[in-house]
């Protein structure tokens, strides 16, 4: 299991802290799970905190389309009423 293989690599290094990334591609946020439940399992042992360093990025992101929507619908609903 991976926490074995963590549990060996942590031990292995003699540190205070270890940083680990889990990284996603296509939008589908599956490394949030994969970290939670990660974290879940280490926290057994460890002092763990987790971070998701891009999920303000992502709703950022998404407020500034939905406001990009809402103004460029406006434009139109304006033509159309001057016209």
């Amino acid at each position: 299991m991976i926490t074995e293989q963590l549990s060996i690599f942590i031990h292995n290094q003699k540190k205070n802290s270890i940083k680990l990334a889990v990284g996603c591609e296509q939008g589908q946020h599956r490394s949030v799970a994969v970290i939670e439940r990660l974290a879940e399992l280490l926290k057994v042992t460890y002092n763990v905190e987790v971070n998701h360093r891009d999920l303000q990025r992502i709703r950022y992101d998404k407020k500034k389309q939905k406001e990009r929507k809402q103004n460029r619908d406006k434009k139109y609903i304006d033509y159309d009423e001057n016209n």
